[in-house]
C-alpha cells in the first residue's frame, strides 16, 4: 500500500503514447499497401497508388499527400464523388492525428497507432479496448504487479471501475476485488463502514460488521469517488495506510490488512487538493500511479472497433453492414457520455432497424450535426462502370475513336471497353459526351 515512488500516465490524448510516423488506418473498406504518410502518397483504386482502397465511389487515382513545411496536406485528384476531410467537402485540407478522411463508401483516420486495423481486444475480464485503449493501458498493465497505489481519473463513462478490476486481474492478488462508492456512504456511517466495528459498539449494531477495508484483505480495495470522503475520514483513512492497522469502533485492538489500493475521481487528485477539498498528504500518499483515461472522443479509432463489437453482440454473431457516412458521422460525434452513450446506441440501431444495412440517415440528428455533408445525408456515388465508362468515353473522344489507344489512356483494357461500350451507340456517346457526371445516382 505505500506509494514512495510517483509516476503519472495523464496524456489525455491517448495517441500520445503511441509512436512512429502518421499513417492512414482504414476504419471501412478494403485497403492494400503502406498508409503512412509521406510526400507524393496517392489514394485511390488503381493497384498503381501506394494505398490502394477498394471501395463503392472511389476513383482510379483520387487524392495525394504531400508535404508543406510542417504540415500534411490531402489533395483531390479531380475525383468523380469527391473528398471529404471532418465531414467537409474538400479540394485540399491539411492532416493531423485524429483527421477523418472519406472517399465514396471509404473512412480512414489518421493516427500514430502502430496497429494496421482497429480491432478490439479483451484486456481483461470485461475490460473490453480498441486499439487506441489498449496502446493507452499498456504500461499500467505493466505496472500491475508492483505495490503502487494507483488513481483512475476520467469522465463518466470512460470505464474507470473497469480499469480497477484489470489491474487487480493482472496483479495476481488472489483477494477479492472489492469496491466501495464512496459517495453513497452517509457521513455519519462512514466510519463504521469503512473501518467495521464489534457488536453492541453502538444503538443498532446487533452484530458486528468487518468493514470495508477489513473486507478487501489479500485482494485489492476499490475507492470509487474517493474525492466525497470527508477531511475527517480523510485523516482516518491516511492513517490506516500508513500503518497498515485498522481498528473497528469499539474494537479496543487493531487488525493488520493487506490489499492494494485503487481510487477513481472525475478530476485529478491535484486539482482536488488545491480546491482544499482533499488533504493533500493523502493524495500524495494514494498517487504512486496516476491514470488519466481518454475520453472515447480522443480515440477515434476505437469508435468504429467498438461500434462493430457491440453490434455484433447484439445480432448474435451477425452484425449489419454499414455505408461510409454512418461510420464518418460516428468518428465525428463527441460522445459526451463515452462508451456507455455508444453502447445504447448500438442497442437502439438494432432494435429500431434489425439486420437491415445501416445508414447514416438511421442516426439521431445530434450524430449526423457533427458530420455535415453538403451533398446530403447519401451522398451521390457513381459505380466503378460508371466511371469508366466515362473515362472510357472522353478517352475515345481524345483519341479520335481509336480504342486501342483510348483503352491505355483510361487505363483498363480493351476487353472492358467493349464490355462497356456493349449495345450502346459509341458515335453518339462519344459526340454528346459530356465533361462532367451527371448527378443521376447510382443503380
Amino acid at each position: 500500500m505505500s506509494g514512495q515512488t510517483t509516476a503519472r500516465l495523464e496524456d489525455s490524448d491517448c495517441t500520445c503514447v503511441a509512436e512512429g510516423p502518421l499513417r492512414l488506418i482504414p476504419l471501412q473498406g478494403s485497403a492494400s499497401g503502406s498508409g503512412v504518410l509521406r510526400d507524393g502518397l496517392v489514394l485511390g483504386r488503381s493497384p498503381e497508388c501506394a494505398l490502394q482502397i477498394d471501395s463503392h465511389g472511389v476513383s482510379r487515382e483520387h487524392a495525394q499527400v504531400s508535404r508543406q513545411g510542417p504540415l500534411w496536406i490531402i489533395r483531390d485528384l479531380n475525383s468523380t464523388n469527391g473528398m471529404y476531410v471532418q465531414g467537409r467537402r474538400a479540394q485540399h485540407a491539411p492532416l493531423q492525428v485524429g483527421s477523418v478522411l472519406r472517399m465514396g463508401d471509404s473512412v480512414l483516420l489518421v493516427s500514430r497507432g502502430a496497429y494496421a486495423s482497429p480491432q478490439v481486444t479483451e484486456l481483461a475480464t470485461g475490460l473490453i479496448a480498441g486499439p487506441e485503449l489498449a496502446l493507452f493501458l499498456e504500461p499500467l498493465r505493466r505496472a500491475a504487479r508492483a505495490d503502487l497505489p494507483i488513481v483512475v481519473t476520467g469522465a463518466t463513462g470512460t470505464g474507470k471501475e473497469r480499469v480497477a478490476r484489470a489491474v487487480h486481474e493482472w496483479s495476481g492478488r488472489t483477494g477479492p476485488f472489492y469496491a466501495v462508492n464512496c459517495a453513497a456512504i452517509p457521513s455519519n456511517m462512514a466510519e463504521a463502514e469503512l473501518f467495521g466495528y464489534r457488536k453492541g459498539a453502538f444503538t443498532g449494531a446487533s452484530q458486528g460488521h468487518l468493514g470495508h477495508l477489513r473486507s478487501a484483505n489479500g485482494g485489492t480495495l476499490f475507492l470509487d469517488e474517493v474525492a466525497e470522503l470527508s477531511p475527517e475520514m480523510q485523516a482516518k483513512l491516511l492513517r490506516a495506510l500508513e500503518d497498515r492497522l485498522v481498528t473497528p469502533l469499539g474494537e479496543n485492538r487493531s487488525f493488520s490488512v493487506d490489499f492494494r489500493v485503487v481510487c477513481a475521481t472525475h478530476n485529478l487528485l491535484d486539482a482536488n487538493v488545491a480546491s482544499g477539498r482533499f488533504r493533500e498528504d493523502l493524495a500524495a500518499r494514494l498517487s504512486g500511479l496516476s491514470v488519466h483515461l481518454p475520453s472515447l472522443k480522443e480515440r477515434r479509432a476505437d469508435i468504429v472497433s467498438l461500434f462493430r463489437y457491440f453490434l455484433g453482440r447484439e445480432t448474435h454473431g451477425h452484425p449489419s453492414s454499414m455505408d461510409g457516412g454512418l461510420i464518418e458521422a460516428l468518428c465525428l460525434y463527441s460522445w459526451p457520455k463515452n462508451v456507455r452513450e455508444l453502447e445504447l446506441l448500438t442497442k437502439r440501431l438494432v432494435a429500431l432497424h434489425g439486420a437491415a444495412a445501416l445508414k447514416r440517415g438511421h442516426l439521431p440528428p445530434e450524430i449526423t450535426a457533427g458530420a455535415i455533408d453538403v451533398a446530403g445525408d447519401e451522398p451521390a456515388f457513381f459505380s466503378r462502370a460508371e466511371q469508366d465508362l466515362h473515362r472510357v468515353i472522353l478517352a475515345l473522344r481524345d483519341t479520335g475513336g481509336n480504342v486501342k489507344d483510348a483503352a491505355k489512356q483510361a487505363g483498363v483494357s480493351r476487353q472492358r471497353v467493349y464490355r462497356l461500350l456493349a449495345g450502346r451507340d459509341m458515335d453518339a456517346l462519344v459526340r454528346n459526351a459530356p465533361m462532367e457526371l451527371s448527378k443521376k445516382r447510382a443503380p
